[in-house]
């Protein structure tokens, strides 16, 4: 979940406890995608340790889950450098070089 996404209306309480959701990807699933999603945003989004404190921590965090998890990344980075290349969206005109710079983070990462 982006830290711009944590607000009233993505949080759901029940009996005293709060969870988050991000309606966009809210779906059932294999329970580390979110921790696995998490290391890549923790390297793409940049971090004030800077790129290889971020690769390490991200690196760290993957070796902890399942193979499947450091896969879902490498999908990530790939889909993302692909979607740069191919797909041109006119309602948002910077998504492309937004998807490149983030496949671009993730290169560190991907390679280790």
């Amino acid at each position: 979940m982006d830290r711009r996404d944590v607000r009233l209306d993505n949080t759901a309480v029940d009996a005293g406890s709060a969870v988050l959701l991000d309606w966009a990807y809210a779906a059932a699933g294999a329970p580390w995608i979110d921790l696995a999603q998490q290391a890549a945003d923790v390297v793409a989004t940049g971090q004030v340790l800077g790129p290889e404190a971020s690769t390490e921590r991200a690196h760290r965090l993957l070796r902890a889950l399942p193979p499947e998890a450091s896969r879902f990344v490498v999908g990530l980075a790939g889909m993302w450098s692909i979607r740069a290349a191919t797909i041109q969206d006119a309602t948002m005109p910077g998504i492309a070089g937004w998807r490149r710079a983030r496949a671009a983070a993730l290169r560190p990462l991907v390679t280790r």
